[in-house]
């Protein structure tokens, strides 16, 4: 836990100091100590607390440390994980003294972390590199999807919610509306107001997923070319009214519950704009 772990970093940092070694053969000795654990392990958050808490020439000679070694057998498993708090750590520090080497660790793991992709995205954005704002997402979205990585995923097609892994699996948090906002922010800026229309309604049904009244009124609005996302939510809401836990598909006893999602938007004036047939 983070106390014990805690301990530990006080008791050999007091050690280190001591002893006259430095900042890096410090935590190389936690690190020994990590290794040799069996059914144990350091508090991932107390490791990043802790070095962020250091006087800033200890914090250099630790990314400096981190940064030579990082292929070395003892750091190379942590650091190539993006959830350990040794990575964690480490892109902390690269972020406050060295912008160029945050970025490489940051676009060097996003296909095993999405969510790293997000600070580049924003600097992208700022500089108006539209570009490499969609590159960035598209590297990002596998990671997002989960088992449906594979499958072409295009936002005027599929509604996001219907993805399984994002639906029980991964939370709705506030990464992913703003990994949605920064790609309709690009492609409304690439001028393809579409995907950018596809990507605000994906956005509003992510927020509003239990407000169905509110969904159907934005759906009033959608364009031809948001139809598949209407016929996505109505196939979305009448699974939910009939407690299907995966999926719909194949199950005749939904029909009623279609009729009844075709009213409710006939009613919002939807119905009859997008939804084929």
């Amino acid at each position: 836990g983070p106390e014990v772990t805690g301990c530990l970093l006080d008791w050999e940092r007091r050690a280190a100091l001591r002893d006259g070694r430095g900042a890096f053969d410090f935590v190389e000795c936690v690190r020994d100590v990590e290794r040799s654990l069996r059914n144990a392990a350091l508090d991932d958050d107390a490791i990043g607390e802790f070095i962020a808490g250091l006087d800033a020439e200890a914090k250099r000679e630790i990314l400096d440390g981190l940064t030579r070694h990082r292929t070395s057998e003892r750091w190379k498993e942590t650091l190539d994980a993006p959830h350990t708090g040794w990575f964690k750590a480490w892109r902390k520090l690269a972020e406050r003294a060295d912008p160029a080497l945050f970025a490489t660790v940051c676009r060097d793991n996003i296909e095993r972390d999405w969510t790293l992709a997000l600070p580049l995205l924003k600097k992208a954005l700022a500089r108006k590199d539209y570009a490499q704002a969609e590159s960035l997402v598209r590297q990002a979205l596998p990671g997002l999807l989960g088992p449906e990585r594979n499958r072409p995923w295009d936002p005027r097609n599929v509604l996001f919610l219907r993805n399984p892994y994002l639906r029980y699996g991964e939370e709705w948090s506030a990464d992913v509306f703003r990994l949605l906002e920064a790609w309709r922010t690009t492609v409304s800026a690439l001028g393809r107001p579409d995907e950018a229309r596809a990507l605000e309604l994906q956005i509003l049904v992510g927020r509003k997923r239990d407000d169905w009244d509110a969904i159907a009124t934005a759906l009033r609005d959608a364009p031809a070319s948001c139809a598949s996302l209407v016929a996505d939510w109505r196939a979305e809401v009448a699974r939910a009214s009939a407690g299907v836990i995966v999926s719909d598909d194949g199950v005749p006893e939904l029909g009623w519950q279609h009729a009844l999602v075709d009213a409710v938007l006939a009613r919002f004036g939807a119905a009859g704009a997008v939804i084929p047939g």
